[in-house]
């Protein structure tokens, strides 16, 4: 995936769901096993992104190697999770406990962001 330089909009009709996965490795001992997994992660997307039906909508990647994030565009926080158990990822992102995360509307702002409209 080429990168797209400046700000961006889509048209989509409904909600859609945002989801960040990152990570920092703090030990160089490590970092080989961290960037094999980074790399399998991409593979991973790579292949839902390629079959619409899963409900991927698209992905990009930020940061560097031993530390970075990426941004996952999903159409629906139930197909987030669908894939999640597809894919045998243990955990689903909801616990029953009131742990993981938990879907947020846009009327939820996170740490005082403000929605866009």
């Amino acid at each position: 995936m080429d990168p797209q330089l400046g700000r961006w909009t889509a048209d989509l009709d409904g909600d859609f769901v945002v989801f960040l996965i990152g990570a920092t490795v703090h030990d160089p001992a490590v970092a080989t096993e961290a960037s094999e997994l980074l790399m399998s992660m991409v593979d991973m997307l790579d292949e839902l992104e390629a079959d619409p039906s899963k409900g991927l909508l698209g992905y990009t990647s930020h940061g560097e190697p031993g530390k970075g994030v990426i941004v996952q565009y999903w159409r629906s926080f139930d197909e987030l999770e669908a894939s999640r158990a597809t894919l045998g990822l243990g955990t689903p992102l909801c616990g029953a406990r009131g742990t993981g995360l938990a879907p947020r509307s846009a009327e939820q702002p996170v740490s005082g962001m403000k929605p866009l409209r």
